[in-house]
């Protein structure tokens, strides 16, 4: 719009906004301006200087009444801007030849029509695309659309009428054509001999978890559906189901692998088409419409995890085993002899087990006073050694059977029995992960990844050559370090009575089923999620 600062002047005047011409026109506000302003200068823009010269802001019906006429004028632009058509190939073609062309010196067709050479590949076909600056060729189109279909145009035609006869014989395509869809009956891409033979007869080290055949036909069906409907396509639940349905069709016995339901390919593809479209930056159509509704870019994004410094206790319950001050110094003194004691290289196990008991009372003191974890852990390193702190989890908070780690070895074990396919050795992390968080639709990153993103207890999970080790980190200070999952999971819940931890509720159902396949008893009531989890799954759990 090339309005002048005059132009806006009148504008303003015109919609009531007399007594901001002059701060306009000190701020040069011509109209190209005018369309592109912010929220943040039109506050500047319509605030006034007062007689004390105090700056007054514009109230919320002048800003908002600015706005809205604002807002039609960009309406009645746009509205009057040049329409937009394409031409397929075959049209452009012939709009391409007759602008070379030597033999025309008609070139007045260039007043009628606005090119812009660029092209753009909409459906697997090239088109050029031509602005139509007035409405003389429009007009032509409507009087040629009774014409004859077959395109013989004579040779003393001129430019614009063959441009238009051609028109006339071919669809032309808009910008906004709709996307291709996606079939009712997926056909999969071809797939090499190795692969076909493997899929005949297939076995978990091939597609089971992080295997290489089965990376290769997931990544083989995203980059087959990526090239033929988009980068940015994100497929809906019934179309994942269509993929997968394909799948089984053609190779049915990759079911004894992913299950009948073939619900292991299904969580695979989605995973895979969720990490090409964060890699490349494509935007979901859901995501979208949110910005567009919202009113700015940053809308629908996916929520970050914000770190906290330190984690939220538990209203402390007062124990019997309270000591008075006096005896609180001597148990001090106790912890700072058994620091030393467990700093040699061969102290004696049983002596520390005994002092563990003795000093109980001064680390509920220090949890009581909510001390940050590692000014814990730095005076009782005795928790960061795996037997210790598993002791210390079966002596204080009764867990099934006196012992955490076979108690969670058998729950997981009964739990197992629902799911078809699993191995053993990966048994506590794949229960946890696929049955009991995939169920509340939790994050497994907040409880079983490889960097830690939160204060709270999680597993940093860590591949060293064959050996995978798993770490309990807490406010960002590493606890105990082990290969057992069982182990793993029994002192990431027992470090939350340990230290009196509050579970975040981001995760609290999901901890809560963990508390009562672990323990007898407990602090809190169970949420009806979790009494709702050992009910479906018939556990004798006390749901009190």
């Amino acid at each position: 719009m090339d309005w002048t600062q005059e132009d806006v002047s009148i504008w303003l005047m015109e919609n009531g906004f007399d007594k901001c011409v002059n701060k306009f026109k000190d701020e040069e506000i011509d109209g190209l301006t005018l369309l592109n302003l912010s929220s943040s200068s039109i506050d500047e823009l319509l605030s006034i200087n007062t007689i004390d010269n105090v700056i007054k802001k514009p109230t919320i019906g002048i800003k908002t009444k600015f706005e809205k006429k604002l807002e039609m004028l960009k309406s009645d632009v746009f509205s009057s801007s040049s329409n937009i058509l394409t031409l397929n190939e075959k049209q452009s073609d012939i709009l391409i030849n007759e602008i070379n062309s030597n033999a025309s010196n008609n070139l007045s067709f260039f007043h009628d029509f606005n090119i812009d050479t660029e092209h753009h590949v909409i459906g697997n076909q090239d088109h050029l695309k031509v602005s139509l600056s007035t409405t003389n060729v429009s007009n032509q189109l409507n009087d040629q659309s009774s014409s004859s279909s077959q395109f013989l145009p004579p040779q003393d035609t001129t430019i614009d009428q063959r441009i238009h006869q051609s028109l006339d014989n071919s669809s032309i395509t808009s910008i906004s054509q709709p996307k291709k869809k996606f079939p009712l009956n997926y056909v999969l891409p071809q797939f090499d001999k190795a692969f076909e033979k493997a899929a005949e007869d297939p076995s978990k080290t091939d597609f089971g978890l992080r295997c290489r055949k089965k990376q290769q036909l997931v990544k083989t069906i995203r980059d087959d559906v990526a090239n033929t409907y988009g980068i940015d396509f994100y497929p809906t639940a019934s179309e994942f189901d269509r993929m997968v349905v394909s799948v089984k069709n053609k190779y049915p016995a990759l079911s004894k692998v992913f299950g009948e339901d073939m619900s292991l390919l299904t969580s695979a593809l989605k995973q895979q088409f969720s990490r090409d479209r964060q890699q490349y930056g494509c935007s979901s159509d859901v995501l979208l419409k949110k910005r567009q509704s919202y009113g700015h870019l940053l809308s629908g994004r996916k929520l970050k995890f914000v770190k906290v410094d330190l984690v939220s206790h538990r209203e402390y319950l007062i124990q019997e085993k309270e000591q008075s001050q006096e005896c609180l110094m001597q148990l001090s003194q106790q912890a700072d002899s058994m620091r030393v004691l467990i700093n040699t290289t061969n102290y004696d196990y049983g002596q520390i087990k005994a002092k563990m008991d003795i000093t109980y009372p001064h680390r509920q003191r220090l949890v009581q006073e909510m001390k940050p974890i590692k000014q814990i852990i730095d005076l009782y390193p005795a928790l960061t050694v795996i037997d210790l702190i598993i002791r210390e989890i079966n002596v204080h908070f009764d867990p099934f059977d006196g012992d955490i780690v076979e108690t969670l070895k058998g729950n997981t074990s009964k739990l197992s029995s629902y799911i078809i396919f699993l191995i053993l050795e990966e048994q506590p992390f794949f229960i946890l992960e696929h049955l009991i968080m995939k169920r509340y639709k939790h994050s497994k990153k907040l409880l079983l990844h490889h960097e830690t993103i939160d204060a709270y207890p999680m597993i940093q999970i860590q591949k060293v050559n064959d050996t995978t080790n798993y770490s309990i980190v807490i406010e960002y200070n590493q606890l105990i370090t082990t290969n057992s999952q069982a182990e793993a999971m029994a002192v990431l819940i027992g470090s939350y009575e340990i230290f009196n931890i509050e579970y975040p509720t981001k995760i609290r159902a999901t901890l809560e089923v963990l508390n009562g396949l672990s323990f007898k008893r407990r602090s809190f009531f169970l949420s009806v999620a979790a009494k709702r989890f050992f009910n479906e799954y018939k556990l004798n759990i006390d749901l009190n």
